[in-house]
């Protein structure tokens, strides 16, 4: 069944959701310890560590900004580390309202001549947890240049290059350099195997995680990150076996709920999908991950509407989550919603993601979904563009020139397909389109 661009599974959207948090300097430390002591140890101090107790830092921090007058370094500081507990506790608003804080805090000191180099960095972060992914790699790029030595900046810079742009092997260049800095770093290492992963170069995938796993083999992440490794070669018992460890450690592990019920959803079964997924939003609620593959589960149920809703809350809580973009407008065409509507989904989907070739599937078929086969040949074209022998864009695109009238170029695409995927006729029939 079709299904557009399917689940999402993997490293999470926001910044640094895989490295230790911000790192704070020892002279900002210094100040904010004249300042007020105990309010700049509660709260400051978190730079370095995983948020805990999420509505105690939250208090701490908020004394430390309204009463001890810090100056707008250390200010932006706290503010990263309140949204990073607010984001915990599920609070997305008032994060991305901490988030916007520390942008324009850390913009009102960094000096454009002579920038210091952690301001730099912070305010990447803060960019990359409100998907302003251009600023962020931005900032990222001159806070390597300031500081090659930036394990984390590194890490988030290959970070967003893998899952925005679909540069692996850009992503894949700056965690060999993070590695030469931390050669055991489990963190790098499973980023590095998803990317590999994402170019289908398993040997080296499953050599990344199967050491981190051997390096920390009580982190729920190294086995849910090669679960689905394992699940992009269709090894699905040795992936459901890696997400069943995962949630043996952590039963309420939000990764490794979202990422099997991605994949009982990509096997056919919306019912336990729910179930791992209902589950993480329980833990999580409002996660845009955790959402989008809702919807999805949704959409294998064909309950557009309620596939829609999810989507739409994805977007809300991620408003640069271009795969939700391509699915609601998906689902808003099945649904038989009105087309200038849904295809400005698509097209905005196409404009947040433009390396995707999925993305431009996705599109393409809402256009034969339509009718309009000239825009749906040209999207196929671009997706081809992108990426060789795609049976979904052959098929597609055959289909199209078929209707357009030029049958033999339709059927030899049609017929190309078929030699890469046997069963590529029941990815379009159900729903219309043939």
């Amino acid at each position: 069944m079709y299904g557009g661009t399917k689940t999402i599974a993997g490293v999470g959207i926001c910044a640094l959701a895989m490295i230790t948090s911000y790192s704070a300097s020892a002279q900002d430390l210094q100040v904010a310890a004249a300042a007020t002591p105990s309010a700049a140890d509660a709260c400051l101090q978190a730079l370095d560590h995983p948020v805990i107790d999420p509505a105690l830092l939250i208090a701490r921090c908020t004394t430390y900004i309204d009463h001890a007058n810090p100056a707008p370094g250390e200010e932006g500081a706290a503010h990263l580390v309140r949204a990073a507990a607010y984001r915990d506790d599920g609070s997305e608003a008032k994060a991305r309202a901490d988030d916007e804080a520390a942008v324009r805090l850390y913009t009102s000191v960094i000096d454009k001549t002579q920038p210091y180099p952690e301001f730099v960095y912070r305010r990447a972060t803060a960019y990359h947890a409100l998907g302003n992914i251009n600023d962020a790699l931005q900032d990222y790029d001159s806070a390597i240049k300031l500081n090659p030595w930036n394990l984390v900046a590194l890490a988030d810079r290959g970070l967003l290059l893998a899952r925005y742009h679909s540069q692996y092997n850009l992503a894949i260049a700056d965690f060999d350099s993070a590695l030469k800095l931390a050669p055991d770093n489990v963190d790098v290492l499973i980023l590095r195997g998803d990317a590999y992963a994402e170019l289908g170069k398993y040997v080296p995938a499953l050599a990344d995680l199967d050491r981190a796993v051997m390096l920390a083999p009580r982190n729920p992440a190294a086995y849910t990150h090669r679960a689905s490794a394992y699940s992009r070669q269709r090894l699905t018992d040795k992936a459901l076996q890696d997400y069943a460890k995962a949630l043996s450690i952590d039963p309420d592990n939000v990764d490794a709920l979202v990422n099997r019920g991605a994949l009982y959803s990509e096997s056919g079964d919306g019912v336990s999908a729910l179930v791992d997924i209902n589950h993480a939003l329980k833990v999580k609620p409002g996660n845009p991950i955790a959402l989008y593959d809702r919807g999805y589960a949704n959409f294998v149920r064909r309950d557009y509407k309620a596939a829609i809703a999810d989507y739409t809350a994805a977007i809300d809580a991620a408003p640069d989550l271009g795969m939700a973009y391509a699915n609601r407008c998906l689902s808003a065409a099945l649904a038989g919603q009105e087309q200038k509507v849904v295809q400005n989904d698509c097209t905005h989907a196409v404009q947040l993601l433009p390396a995707r070739p999925d993305i431009r599937e996705t599109r393409a078929f809402v256009d034969l979904k339509y009718g309009d086969n000239a825009a749906a040949i040209d999207d196929y074209n671009a997706a081809l563009k992108l990426a060789d022998n795609r049976p979904l864009a052959l098929y597609g695109r055959g289909i199209a020139r078929v209707r357009l009238g030029d049958s033999t170029a339709g059927r030899a695409d049609q017929q190309e397909a078929r030699a890469l995927y046997p069963n590529i006729d029941r990815e379009f029939a159900p729903f219309g389109v043939e």
